[in-house]
This record gives C-alpha cells, sequence and structure tokens, in this order.
C-alpha cells in the first residue's frame, strides 16, 4: 500500500508539472512518465496484501488487532473505493466480535405481503455465520449483542405484459403468419439490510437491496399451412397459453432471491 501511494503521489505531481508552460518543462528536461500499469498493478497488489492480513488479523479476535483491521479495511476503501472486499471484511470484522446474533425482518402492514414471507426470506442452510451463531425466532433467553435487520421498503408488481410480433414462414410453396407472444410479469422488493449495535442501538452498516422475481411465458400462434413453420415456431406452438400467476406467488418468488442474496452474502462457505 506504500509502494501504492508512492506511485500516486508521483502521478500527481506529473500531472501539476504537465499544465505548465513547454519552455519551463524543456528547461527542467521534464519527460513524461506513463504510470498507469504500474499504480493498477501496484493496487491490486496492496488489495491482495490488505484482504490477507485482514483475514489472518480476524483469526484472533482483540483490541488490538481489530484496530490494526480496521485502518487496513480504511486503507483499502482509499486505494480502491469500488472494492468488493471492502463490504465483506467490514461485515466480517464486525460479525466475529459478536457472540449472539439476531435476523429480523420488517415488513411494514400497509404493503400486504404473503403470510410465512419472513420465514421465506430467513430459510438458511444452518445457523452460523462466520462460525458465530444466529436465530431467525428471538429465544427469551438469549441476550443478542448483534440483529441484522432486514427492511422492506417497497414493493412493485408490474402490469400484466402480453408482447407480440407477427412474420411470415415460408417453406416448399407453402406460408405461414406467425404471431409469437410473450407473457411477461415481475414483481421488485427494494430495502436495506441494517446490521445493528443492540446494545448501544447502532446502524453499524446499511446495505441497500433490490431483487426481483420474473414471470415469462412465450408461445406463437399460426394461420395458414403449419408445414411451412421452421422447428422454433413449432416448438412455439407446443407451448399453451396458460395464466399470468397471481401477485402474491410473484412475491414470494422476490422473497426467495432476496434469500439467496443473504445466504451468498452471511453464509460464506
Amino acid at each position: 500500500s506504500e509502494m501504492n501511494q508512492r506511485l500516486i503521489n508521483i502521478e500527481k505531481r506529473k500531472d501539476k508539472i504537465r499544465n505548465l508552460s513547454d519552455e519551463i518543462k524543456d528547461k527542467i528536461n521534464f519527460k513524461e512518465l506513463n504510470l498507469k500499469n504500474e499504480i493498477n498493478n501496484s493496487r491490486e497488489k496492496a488489495e491482495l496484501y490488505i484482504c490477507a492480513k485482514v483475514n489472518v488479523l480476524l483469526r484472533e479476535i482483540n483490541e488490538e488487532n481489530l484496530k490494526e483491521a480496521q485502518l487496513l479495511i480504511s486503507q483499502l476503501s482509499n486505494i480502491n473505493p469500488q472494492s468488493k472486499n471492502i463490504g465483506e471484511l467490514k461485515l466480517k470484522s464486525v460479525i466475529l466480535q459478536s457472540k449472539q446474533i439476531l435476523f429480523r425482518v420488517v415488513t411494514p402492514i400497509e404493503l400486504y405481503l404473503p403470510q410465512e414471507f419472513a420465514k421465506i426470506i430467513l430459510d438458511f442452510d444452518d445457523e452460523t455465520m462466520y462460525g458465530i451463531p444466529f436465530d431467525v425466532v428471538p429465544d427469551k433467553n438469549t441476550e443478542y449483542d448483534l440483529m441484522i435487520r432486514i427492511m422492506i421498503d417497497e414493493k412493485i408488481v408490474s402490469p400484466e405484459r402480453v408482447d407480440a410480433v407477427t412474420f411470415v414462414e415460408e417453406k416448399d410453396n407453402l406460408k405461414a403468419v406467425v404471431t409469437d407472444k410473450t407473457m411477461s410479469k415481475h414483481a421488485t422488493l427494494k430495502g436495506k439490510i441494517q446490521v445493528i449495535d443492540v446494545e448501544n442501538d447502532e446502524i453499524i452498516i446499511n446495505t441497500p437491496y433490490n431483487v426481483t422475481s420474473t414471470f415469462r411465458h412465450q408461445y406463437a400462434e399460426i394461420s395458414g399451412d403449419k408445414s411451412a413453420c421452421s422447428e422454433h415456431t413449432l416448438q412455439l406452438l407446443e407451448s399453451k397459453v396458460i395464466d399470468f400467476p397471481i401477485n402474491q406467488s410473484l412475491l414470494k418468488g422476490a422473497a426467495k432471491e432476496l434469500n439467496s442474496v443473504l445466504k451468498n452474502h452471511y453464509q460464506v462457505k
């Protein structure tokens, strides 16, 4: 990370000199260096080093290691603000400090979400996160020091839509007019995943999410001679018109999508 910063400083100085007149640059014998590749390479190496170092530090949780890990994560934020590792390392450093975690789903009444909605979202494969136990149903005899709260802020269900494209297919002097139809509808959930320090009632991490469940069904109708149709059209003719799914069914599908997001984010194997 020190080498990366030195290269960045050189690049900044070069940018300042570039704005000087050609006369001055000739006097100081200015030669422009292309440091882009060196900076990118040093950034990648610095990021790999920081990630490895933080993971080593988090194997033994104590005040000194946590302080150093947080400092390194902050350095990574400066080196590469877009790094996906930042969120994961922050989360891991928070989770590993806790003893018992509670998951909660907050579903406003006015959204009229399906029954067992929270149960679908919190359907996990096991009950630990980085080795720390968690509950999806509160135990009155357990003191939770960390809460992961899934806020459902908005639901969006699209109108039912049928798109049609009509074209002609011909073969062996035969002709068919084909109408290719696509039925579609989707449901979207938007909100935030909040990691909360229970004792201080403080939101430590606030991550937005946006998940969608999509229904799509394609079929075809023809007028004319079926023998003129392509193999693709013949396959579509086998597909029949069906009913659109009800809103609640699509919303349950979106809940499953959100469950997948949570598993991928919190249950690293």
